[in-house]
């Protein structure tokens, strides 16, 4: 219920964001750029101090911590009317993002049983989608509109959706019996980073989000619009695409993980990922509306793998990771996210507009190149009878 809540409130009001803080707020493109970064980098900052807290803290109340300050940020941009408002509430933003990416797998992992966890990151991954398509599809003309008040509501509902998950996560705490005594913790700050089981999942987390998904998000308008010569409404129909099949195919991994386990999950997704590519090279190479049929295909196929990841990835490090040092071992993994949705996005980008070939090149061989880092997972032996 708690993600949901938020599902809806974010999936309300991120696609509309940068509309509303540049016909609303006023901010120029300079400005807007200020604000995503100011965003982007009080996430990192706070992320492994938030990692460290939760293991002194109840990580719970760390989670229902970050989830407040993301009311009161969103809240502040509902008001704010200038640029140097609209900064710190990003700064306000970002932090509550960073801490509760940081803690969410070591609060999870007390709060429901490690065999549900497949099944709730799958369900969550698959809710996020689904709460973007339908305000893309449905809430479009309000954006074209500009109304200033629908913006404001849809900013406000996602404060709102956030204070209700807080909500619901101290209802959940509130039942659960105190943690028994732990191990002593862990000295080094990097100890998920020096961990021989849980580094490559790092490497894993990073590869699948800087190369896989962050240009999917940022490289395929560019090449739809500048390469394809697209028009814009032609571009959200395709992305709108990808949304729909997460929900439709999702249950998909969370069955695959069951019977095959997050190792093979998570190769049989860089296969995917990297499969997908070909897909986009007939798209480029093919014109009018065969061109537009391929990347309506690419970005259906790109689904597959990505259903793959969520039920994968959040199980798999939560049975790695030591009770001790889960907080910082969550924050790691949080941290390698925002790494590469910082380093891959840019990167391709900037290939791009030097080589579109050399860009979409690697992003067919970095996922392969994954493989044997993926092949080092422990592997863990599926529940056939939940399969």
């Amino acid at each position: 219920m708690g993600y949901s809540l938020s599902a809806i409130g974010t999936g309300l009001a991120i696609p509309f964001l940068t509309i509303y803080l540049h016909q609303t707020v006023g901010l120029t493109g300079a400005q807007l750029s200020l604000f995503f970064a100011v965003m982007a980098g009080s996430g990192l900052i706070a992320n492994p101090v938030a990692g460290r807290i939760a293991d002194v803290a109840p990580p719970v109340l760390v989670l229902v911590t970050a989830l407040m300050t993301q009311t009161m940020g969103w809240g502040l941009l509902a008001l704010v009317s200038n640029a140097p408002w609209a900064v710190a509430a990003a700064v306000v933003i970002g932090t509550g993002n960073g801490m509760f990416f940081a803690v969410q797998l070591a609060a999870v992992r007390l709060l429901f049983d490690p065999d549900a966890l497949d099944d709730l990151f799958a369900t969550q991954y698959r809710l996020s989608n689904l709460f973007i398509a339908v305000p893309q599809a449905v809430l479009a003309t309000v954006a074209l509109t500009g109304n200033s008040g629908w913006l404001r509501t849809l900013v406000v509902l996602n404060a709102v959706s956030f204070f209700l998950f807080a909500v619901i996560l101290c209802l959940l705490g509130r039942d659960r019996p105190p943690p028994t005594a732990q191990a002593p913790r862990a000295r080094l700050a990097f100890a998920a980073f020096r961990d021989r089981r849980f580094s490559p999942l790092l490497l894993v987390q990073f590869v699948a989000i800087a190369f896989c998904v962050g240009p999917f998000n940022t490289l395929l308008p560019v090449l739809m619009t500048g390469y394809g010569g697209m028009p814009v409404a032609v571009v959200a129909v395709i992305f709108i695409v990808n949304p729909v099949a997460v929900v439709l195919v999702g249950g998909f991994g969370k069955r695959y993980v069951r019977r095959h386990g997050e190792r093979s999950a998570l190769l049989l997704a860089f296969t995917g990922f990297a499969a997908s590519g070909l897909v986009l090279v007939a798209a480029l190479l093919l014109d009018g509306p065969a061109s537009i049929v391929a990347y309506l295909l690419y970005s259906a196929v790109f689904a597959i793998p990505e259903v793959l990841l969520a039920p994968a990835v959040q199980p798999l490090a939560a049975r790695l990771m030591p009770d001790h040092s889960a907080g910082r071992y969550s924050a790691a993994l949080s941290l390698m996210y925002g790494v590469g949705l910082l380093v891959g996005p840019p990167t391709f980008l900037l290939l791009q507009s030097m080589n579109t070939a050399v860009a979409v090149v690697l992003l067919i061989a970095a996922p392969l190149i994954s493989l044997p880092t993926v092949v080092r997972l422990p592997r863990h032996e599926p529940d056939l009878q939940r399969a």
